[in-house]
């Protein structure tokens, strides 16, 4: 008992103090300061998960005061045992902290070897504790630092960009505006979705034999093919086409900052039945207040993601760029380095949003309400990756070939064999959507307002299949065939027949043209205009995820699909959703065992293995993705996958990360309920198959 009073008393209590806020200070600028002003960068990160303000306030006080908070009484603790033990304990700390800050500042310097980097670090993190003792300029400097973490957090609190979601905001609401006609209005937005995908051979029609229900909307509505869009991610172009206006990038997708749109100019006269996935731009007091899980669940959540984009931050880059993406299209948040460069630092929440549940969509579809005067609108996170969708909506099991990006996820890292495993898997969840749409056709027929309803179908950008080092999602002048072209059906009311348009519209020219229809002559102001005065031709423009707007001839676009379309076919084939592969004529014959003719030299390992050993087909998840690597295989090679004996798949082999890999999804219907056997082959001259390895 007098060891601890001795301890918390006096010149030894001021001393544990001070030392605490040094470690306060040090922490701030190593941890805090580097993750906040990321995030008030980019509050949209916090919209895409629907977190409150209360969420935010919690998690940033609690991430500046209770780390250092936990190390104070780490050291008290110590210090009652051992002044000496807590003194060194102390400098240890001082010294590791501060490492940290440094190894953020040689990241911006250079970016590699990692070992020099960390012992770098390392050496001036005990420079400043050896500081700490030897010298008052670093013990009056850190004096004067230990108000950063208050100052950090007032300035992520109500300077920020985020400050937007914390401060109160003015109430959105319906505009009031007369609505002449009663038209049932009904859209379906989706998500990272290239034209080119539908397309046939010719790049003139719609693949009917993968996308039959895509193609049945083409031949009763208007498929405006040239569609352009005006942002190449979620935040900016789901927007775009709710409002009619491309906003700027300090808007935020959020009623409050885009008070004008298609859920105020009908909220006054419509019902409105709206789910928004990553955008929040319909106002609660129209749309109710969003369902969001339990607090805890929402931070539990919101620390697992930040944990990883802090490791981005604070790591150096060999070492960060192995940490899980918790978005695809981060950009180059934490400043990893690399050729993404510093234009797309801190947009690292573009496109960030739960993975989506085929129960939410197919709910939403059952509960269109079947009367006139209602708008319902719904945007579907699909076919944006994860791939991880069949055409029925069942899902299958990742693998470590999920992911063949760079390690910012900007550009492709493989060549044309691996684009093209995870061009499969698009093309497969591409056919999840087309069931959908099949869903809502029948659903709006079974209701009895197919007829009378404007129907929408569209997506706010697409995404780019070009090959290695090419942007996949980043708007540029080579890519915009892909990423700048998202498909757009409008049925009109009344409409039976459908009609192939090669006016040039863009996705800002939704809300104008639904106004039209509904006979509303006073729309506020927007950047689109109504469908019928657009015309062929023309120029599109994108606003891109660096801030840059990327302008080209739509007849340019077109060009650019065209060519998509020609090598997706080329690597993939023509044949049906299932049977995408350069060896489709391999499909279903008879494969020889694999437990011998193996040649010396050769093997084929299956990742996952043990998923094959008692297969549940009616499970959420398959293993359906049959991936692995090769050894003695060349890249480009055609490897053939057979299951239970018969080939079911084709593939080429590629490179990842130096490795041979091959990858693709089986057919569902070719996994029996228990034990699997998987096969895999190289394809030789006529069609031999060489055994490679299996399970």
């Amino acid at each position: 008992m007098q060891r601890l009073r001795e301890t918390f008393r006096g010149a030894f209590l001021r001393e544990l103090l001070i030392g605490g806020a040094h470690l306060a200070a040090l922490w701030a600028f190593a941890f805090v300061q580097p993750l906040l002003d990321l995030l008030g960068k980019n509050p949209d990160f916090f919209v895409a998960r629907s977190n409150t303000a209360g969420d935010i306030i919690i998690f940033s006080v609690a991430f500046t005061v209770l780390p250092p908070l936990a190390l104070l009484v780490l050291e008290a603790l110590v210090a009652i045992a051992s002044r000496a033990a807590y003194r060194a304990l102390h400098l240890t700390l001082v010294a590791l902290i501060a490492a940290v800050f440094f190894v953020q500042v040689e990241k911006r310097i250079f970016t590699s070897p990692t070992a020099l980097i960390l012992l770098l670090a390392l050496g001036f993190g005990a420079l400043v504790a050896y500081g700490l003792v030897r010298t008052r300029f670093v013990r009056s400097l850190l004096d004067v630092l230990a108000v950063a973490p208050l100052v950090f957090l007032v300035i992520f609190l109500f300077f920020s960009d985020t400050s937007k979601l914390i401060l109160p905001q003015p109430d959105a609401g319906a505009l009031g505006v007369r609505v002449p006609e009663s038209t049932p209005v009904v859209m379906v937005i989706f998500d990272e979705f290239p034209t080119a995908t539908l397309l046939t051979r010719d790049g003139k029609e719609i693949d009917a034999r993968r996308y039959p229900h895509f193609a049945a909307l083409a031949r009763r509505s208007t498929w405006y093919r040239n569609n352009t869009t005006v942002a190449d991610f979620t935040g900016r172009a789901v927007p775009a086409i709710m409002t009619g206006n491309n906003p700027s990038g300090s808007t935020l997708p959020i009623a409050s900052d885009q008070p004008n749109s298609i859920f105020s100019l009908l909220g006054g006269a419509y019902r409105l039945h709206v789910k928004e996935a990553v955008t929040s731009v319909c106002p609660e007091d129209l749309c109710g207040e969003v369902q969001r899980p339990r607090q805890k669940t929402r931070l539990t959540d919101l620390v697992n993601d930040l944990k990883y984009v802090e490791g981005r931050i604070i790591l150096p880059p060999s070492l960060a760029n192995g940490l899980p993406n918790v978005s695809t299209t981060f950009g180059n948040f934490g400043n990893n380095g690399g050729d993404e460069g510093d234009k797309g630092a801190g947009r690292f929440a573009q496109d960030l949003f739960t993975p989506p549940s085929p129960g939410e969509f197919e709910h939403f579809i059952d509960t269109i309400p079947a009367t006139d005067r209602s708008l319902s609108l719904i945007h579907m996170e699909l076919p944006h990756e994860p791939w991880r969708f069949l055409p029925d909506g069942q899902s299958y099991f990742d693998t470590d070939l999920s992911n063949l990006n760079t390690p910012s996820s900007a550009r492709w890292a493989v060549g044309s064999a691996g684009v093209a495993s995870a061009e499969q898997r698009h093309y497969l969840q591409t056919g999840y959507a087309d069931t959908l749409v099949g869903l809502l056709m029948q659903r709006l027929r079974r209701i009895g307002i197919w007829d009378r309803a404007l129907v929408v179908v569209t997506a706010d950008h697409g995404i780019s299949f070009q090959g290695k080092g090419v942007y996949r999602r980043i708007a540029q002048q080579v890519n915009l065939g892909g990423v700048g072209n998202p498909p757009l059906f409008i049925k009109y009311p009344g409409q039976r027949r459908g009609h192939l348009s090669l006016t040039h519209t863009e996705t800002v020219d939704v809300v104008p043209t639904i106004a039209e229809q509904l006979g509303i002559t006073n729309l506020y102001k927007t950047q689109g205009v109504p469908i019928s005065q657009t015309s062929p031709g023309g120029e599109a423009e994108v606003t891109n995820g660096q801030g840059v707007t990327v302008r080209l001839p739509v007849s340019e676009v077109i060009r650019q699909r065209q060519v998509a379309v020609k090598q997706a076919f080329f690597r993939l084939g023509s044949g049906g959703i299932y049977a995408l592969g350069p060896a489709p004529e391999l499909l279903n014959t008879a494969a020889p065992g694999v437990s011998s003719g193996i040649p010396p030299g050769v093997t084929a390992t299956i990742e996952n293995t043990s998923e094959y050993d008692d297969v549940d087909p009616s499970a959420d998840q398959l293993p359906a993705f049959v991936a692995g690597s090769l050894e003695g295989v060349a890249p480009g090679a055609e490897i053939a996958i057979a299951v239970n004996g018969r080939v079911v798949a084709t593939c080429r082999s590629f490179l990842d990360e130096g490795d041979p890999s091959f990858g693709a999804v089986v057919p569902p219907f070719t996994l029996r309920a228990g034990r699997n056997d998987i096969g895999i082959y190289e394809i030789g001259a006529g069609g031999t198959l060489t055994p490679l390895g299996g399970n």
